[in-house]
């Protein structure tokens, strides 16, 4: 055992260590267990943790301590629809919520809008000439899953005229199609990731437009499962289940 002079004021603190006060003064394990890690310390040293930790826990509740005396504060709380809503600053920034964390992305390249703007307009004039539904295009967020916390801003994305009533103050629910400019990864997230939820959430059809290689993979959902893969080269002529009718290559699309 080893002695130090105990501060006023530390008794709770120090009881809490295996700090224990013998008269004027405080007997302190040579050895004590402190955040979960076994250290060997200095008395004083463990009478200054104590010190720090009990004014951290009167400061604030949210911060802690590791080896070392380092402040680390834990991760922000998790987030609801409504918090994304009224509580994040408007942004042109690509932007999510995945389960409650929001992900926040660097601004896109020329090139990727570029081609996000060539897809739009050509979804659209096809969409528009058939009355079928409406094409949109990021920044727009799209809640897939309300009480999970989970919305998406897809590059484009399409909605039928049966899926309109999604379409309220905010697009709550899954698109018919989606589509994703990879320039040469997604803007945000995972592509696998971003697979999942579209095929668990309702989301038919995705395609991912790949501008380095010039091609594009559609993918079919089908019963929240991927049902096929298929990929188009810069001529091909792009089939969708969606839409069946649009006909057009990659090159017809892209400058």
């Amino acid at each position: 055992m080893d002695d130090c002079t105990h501060p006023p004021g530390l008794d709770e603190a120090c009881g809490r260590h295996g700090v224990r006060r013998k008269g004027n003064r405080c007997i302190v394990p040579a050895t004590s267990r402190l955040n979960g890690l076994h250290e060997s310390v200095q008395p004083d040293s463990l009478i200054r943790l104590a010190f720090r930790q009990q004014t951290m826990a009167s400061s604030s509740s949210h911060m802690y301590w590791k080896k070392g005396g380092r402040a680390v504060a834990p991760a922000p709380p998790l987030m609801t629809v409504d918090d994304y809503f009224t509580n994040t600053p408007e942004t042109v920034r690509p932007a999510e919520l995945a389960f409650g964390v929001l992900r926040v992305a660097e601004s896109p390249t020329p090139r990727h809008q570029s081609a996000v703007a060539e897809l739009f307009r050509a979804l659209d004039a096809h969409v528009r000439a058939g009355a079928r539904g409406k094409v949109w295009l990021a920044p727009l967020d799209v809640v897939l899953n309300e009480p999970r916390a989970l919305i998406v801003q897809p590059d484009v994305f399409f909605i039928s005229n049966e899926r309109e009533w999604i379409v309220k103050d905010r697009i709550r629910g899954a698109p018919d199609l989606v589509v994703e400019v990879l320039s040469p990864n997604l803007r945000i997230g995972r592509v696998e990731e971003h697979i999942e939820w579209f095929a668990e959430y309702g989301v038919r059809e995705c395609w991912l437009v790949h501008q380095d290689h010039r091609s594009v993979t559609v993918i079919r959902f089908d019963g929240r499962c991927v049902a096929e893969r298929r990929i188009y080269d810069r001529r091909a002529r792009i089939e969708s289940s969606v839409l069946p009718e649009f006909s057009a290559c990659l090159d017809d699309i892209l400058e």
